[in-house]
């Protein structure tokens, strides 16, 4: 373990003109993330124009790696916060974005236009319909459908985030689940109705229900993150498959590609 003395010794070869050496300091100040104190925040503060540029480089790591903790202990939480594992899976694909944005523009959303009590999936079909809402079906090719902020902006979005979405906008989520019927993800009253969310919103009486799929806002949540992940595969993005993955896995290393085929396993 370095001393803090060591490390500020360290992180003063980020004046150094070559950039191979930049990155190797800046992935060893990573390796000893919580040593760092307020190092980061120092050295954003330097006379110096190269180090000032790497310690914002060092500090956006810092950030990243925040937000794919956060969200791996989001899963591991029995029940997560939803709204916050929203952000957090538009942050893993448009990592470039305002978190405190994306936030703000949820909770907007949401004190705006949630003002008249969801009660019934008539209610929910009602408050989607009004809002203009599209529920799109799970796709790899379209990952922004799974990004939230994108989803208010363009509102559309997967029908399995956007049937989270409604859940916990209604009066009282707890008496409404995720189901999948016949492949499409709905809402489901817990008795014999649903809300379908292609086409027009369609609330169906259903008279059977054995076949029906639950899923907790958990499980949606790391739905949406494996589709981010499936789609980082498709467009062979290598940064992204790592970053996702650590995301889903909990995993601070490379080491979780592993488990990966060929190209992104090492050997």
């Amino acid at each position: 373990m370095k001393t803090p003395e060591e490390l500020e010794k360290l992180s003063l070869l980020l004046d150094d003109e070559d950039d191979n050496v930049a990155i190797n300091v800046i992935a060893a100040l990573l390796d000893r993330q919580d040593e760092l104190g307020d190092l980061p925040a120092r050295l954003q503060e330097s006379s110096n124009e190269l180090v000032r540029k790497r310690a914002h480089q060092l500090q956006a790591a810092i950030t990243f790696r925040k937000r794919r903790q956060e969200f791996a202990a989001l899963l591991e939480a029995e029940n997560p916060d939803f709204y916050t594992g929203l952000v957090l899976l538009h942050m893993l694909w448009f990592d470039r974005d305002s978190q405190v944005n994306v936030q703000s523009d949820l909770e907007k959303f949401i004190a705006e236009n949630c003002r008249m009590p969801l009660v019934s999936l008539d209610d929910a079909r009602a408050f989607m319909c009004r809002m203009g809402f599209a529920a799109e079906l799970e796709s790899t090719i379209h990952p922004e459908n799974y990004c939230i902020g994108t989803i208010l902006y363009q509102r559309s979005g997967a029908a399995s985030l956007l049937m989270g979405l409604l859940k916990n906008l209604m009066t009282e989520p707890e008496k409404f689940h995720i189901v999948r019927f016949c492949g499409e993800f709905a809402l489901y009253d817990g008795k014999n109705t649903i809300l379908l969310g292609q086409g027009d919103w369609r609330v169906c009486r259903i008279s059977c229900v054995d076949d029906l799929e639950y899923f907790s806002c958990r499980d949606i949540l790391e739905c949406a993150g494996n589709m981010l992940f499936s789609s980082a595969v498709n467009t062979d993005s290598f940064r992204y498959v790592l970053t996702i993955a650590q995301a889903l896995s909990g995993a601070r290393d490379d080491s979780i590609l592993k488990e990966c085929p060929y190209p992104y396993r090492a050997d």
